[in-house]
């Protein structure tokens, strides 16, 4: 950055993650790229202001083109099922080649002709093949795809199906990489009856339905808590405006 207004700010949020759009400015503040605030990044937005400026970097020298580097780089490792599956099919094989081996030598030591021997072991391997499993294999994971589908999780490989089922921990990072980099109140706890009440409130969680009581006085007494206690200020350009005489927002 060369030179900017006083109000340019950049929107890191495809890149670092942060919710909050970062002010610019042409003095160097930090010696780390990613905290210095005279840099703006490629593919990040300018949600505000104006400037001028040199470019550093192009392509794969870009802090973008870095992580899409290292994620291209990551050495392919096989799935769990196809660990199984390639067990299996070792054993399996195995055992056919020591049964066919074995009726091999039997039937050259009672006499069998050596071609009709020979037809008899191949057909003792193959018998031993499971020619189903692929099928049967591809048919169960697209049955569990279907069913994640319909619990909002989309399948792009059938392999990652059975590598999620083995899943026993998710660890993912900040709110604003893998979400909408929208804070949104899903579920509201309060005092009801002696005891503590947990109620849906309409978000994307919830298909938009709630469950407390808009005149229940312990409602009342959280927002009036809510309301007393932040530091939020509502602008035109909000995300969310509320009709006057109705619940419901746009």
């Amino acid at each position: 950055v060369l030179s900017c207004s006083d109000n340019f700010q950049v929107d890191n949020a495809a890149l670092t993650g942060e919710s909050e759009p970062q002010k610019r400015k042409p003095e160097c503040t930090n010696d780390d790229p990613l905290e210095t605030r005279n840099l703006c990044f490629f593919g990040t937005q300018v949600p505000e202001g104006s400037c001028k400026g040199v470019i550093i970097s192009t392509g794969d020298k870009t802090v973008m083109g870095r992580i899409a580097a290292l994620a291209m780089s990551t050495p392919k490792e096989q799935t769990p099922i196809n660990k199984e599956i390639h067990r299996f099919i070792v054993i399996i094989s195995s055992i056919a080649m020591f049964l066919g081996m074995v009726f091999f030598f039997l039937n050259l030591a009672v006499g069998t002709p050596h071609i009709q021997n020979l037809v008899f072991m191949i057909g003792i391997i193959v018998a031993n093949v499971p020619e189903g499993l692929l099928a049967t294999v591809t048919v169960c994971l697209t049955l569990t795809a279907q069913r994640m589908h319909e619990k909002k999780v989309l399948v792009k490989n059938l392999e990652g199906v059975e590598t999620l089922g083995s899943t026993s921990c998710i660890c993912s990072d900040k709110t604003g990489t893998l979400t909408q980099n929208v804070m949104t109140v899903a579920q509201l706890v309060y005092g009801e009856a002696g005891s503590y009440v947990t109620h849906d409130a309409p978000s994307s969680f919830t298909g938009g339905n709630k469950t407390y009581d808009v005149d229940n006085l312990c409602f009342k007494k959280l927002c009036k808590c809510a309301t007393l206690c932040n530091v939020a200020t509502f602008t035109e350009s909000s995300k969310w405006e509320y009709e006057e005489g109705s619940d419901s927002t746009k």
